[in-house]
This record gives structure tokens, sequence and C-alpha cells, in this order.
């Protein structure tokens, strides 16, 4: 496949529209140990595949169980944000927290978004992998917590500008 892969490669190079747009296939080195199916494979650099597979499932993982116990809600592809290079997924906008997505239009009655996408992101264990052993050490670290964790939300009740919002916003 290498040598096809080569190939392919050097046609694309003379071929103007392919050559000007840059187009390639990433190789990477194979030397065969057997004539059937074994080898040896270099170390492709600078690719983070497992890793960033792990900080998904992290990040999401942590971020879902945050979320539930805030009530974070109106969650969308452009309230979370992925970074390309880590695999992190980064929640933004939080004007919907406290379970006020029950009141939106079409009620939000899932505690937190899990779409098939995300699922497949997380590889071949699925949500039963790193994601739900990340989601039960999340909550035992907010269950400890509680206390502490509640004194910060409570500022989010008398805060001024929580109350200002809820008079002068329109109707979720």
């Amino acid at each position: 496949m290498m040598e096809f892969t080569a190939m392919i490669n050097r046609l694309l190079s003379k071929y103007p529209e392919s050559h000007r747009r840059k187009l390639y296939i990433r190789t990477f080195a194979v030397i065969p140990l057997t004539e059937e199916d074994c080898g040896m494979m270099e170390w492709v650099p600078y690719t983070h595949g497992l890793r960033a597979r792990i900080a998904f499932a992290h990040t999401i993982a942590v971020w879902s169980m945050v979320g539930h116990i805030v009530g974070l809600g109106h969650r969308h592809g452009e309230k979370i944000l992925f970074d390309s290079t880590t695999g992190d997924c980064i929640h933004v906008d939080f004007s919907c927290l406290f379970n006020k997505g029950l009141l939106l239009e079409k009620p939000e009655l899932v505690p937190f978004r899990l779409t098939q996408n995300m699922i497949d992101g997380l590889g071949i264990t699925g949500y039963e992998g790193v994601f739900l052993r990340v989601c039960e050490i999340t909550l035992s670290v907010l269950r400890t917590h509680k206390e502490t964790l509640m004194s910060i939300l409570e500022t989010f009740i008398h805060d001024s500008l929580v109350e200002w919002t809820k008079t002068h916003s329109p109707a979720v």
C-alpha cells in the first residue's frame, strides 16, 4: 500500500490542479518482517490520535457532569467548541443555567448533550469506557466538595446582574 500511496503522491504533484492545492497523502515507512501480516511501522511524528481522543473523553465527561449539576442548558454546536490540536471540548455561553432550558419553547429534558457524533468520537468503547469512568470520578469530586461549590453558586442568587438579566431579557 505504501508503494501505491507514493505513486499517488507523485501523480498528484504532476497534475496542475492538485499541485496548486498541495494535495497529498501523508505516508510513513513500513518494513515487512513476514510475507503476510507482520511488519514494523515508522512512528508518525506530530500525531495525537489517542491522546486527543482521551482528552476529548475527559473534557466532555467533566463538562457533562458539571453541566448537569448546574442545570446548564441550550447546548449546541456553537456553544460547545472543540480544540483540534488537543481534543479538548470547551463550553461557552452560560446564560442558560439552573435548568432554564426547561423553560425554552422546546424544553430540554436531557441532563446533558451527548450526541451520536460525540459518542463516535469516544472510540470503540463509546460512553462505557473512559467517558463513564471520568463521569463517576467527577461526580464523586463534586459530591465531596458540595459545600464549597454551593457557596460559590449561592453568590449567583444574590448577583444583581443576574436579577437585571431576568427582568430585561426576552422570554427564553
